[in-house]
């Protein structure tokens, strides 16, 4: 089925799989398998609107962030969610992972990004904005 609301993100697995998935405002995440003429093959359900997503480089795992202050480590294999990252005060607008995999970073309107580990679910450090102008910003990172 469809989504049944606006489609806001729109990626291929970086396997070179054809895997697209699609996130929306429905507080679906979608997979599609453009091998199998574009079929969509399921649908991840995350605990509010989905803001974004990333796929892991390898692909084995896809984060969703929404408007629930909460992002989503979801296994791509079994479709089960492996971590609730919490620890933002705001909506989740934005996720994505370090090169290697181990890392995540989400970013939130609370102004901070949480670095979290991919095995552990931790919280590793937040950082935040703590003097923004247009010419020169300062970050502070406070480390768990």
């Amino acid at each position: 089925m469809d989504h049944k609301d606006t489609v806001r993100q729109l990626r291929f697995a970086p396997d070179g799989s054809l895997q697209l998935a699609s996130c929306s405002r429905d507080h679906t995440l979608k997979l599609w398998d453009l091998h199998d003429d574009g079929n969509m093959y399921k649908t991840l359900k995350h605990d509010a609107v989905v803001n974004g997503f990333a796929w892991s480089p390898d692909a084995k795992f896809i984060a969703t962030c929404g408007s629930g202050k909460t992002a989503l480590l979801w296994s791509a294999e079994t479709f089960n969610v492996i971590h609730r990252l919490k620890g933002h005060l705001n909506t989740v607008v934005s996720c994505s992972f370090s090169p290697d995999g181990a890392l995540l970073v989400t970013a939130s309107y609370d102004t901070r990004v949480g670095v979290w580990s991919v095995i552990t679910g931790q919280m590793l450090a937040s950082l935040g904005c703590v003097a923004c102008n247009t010419k020169r910003f300062v970050i502070v990172a406070s480390c768990s």
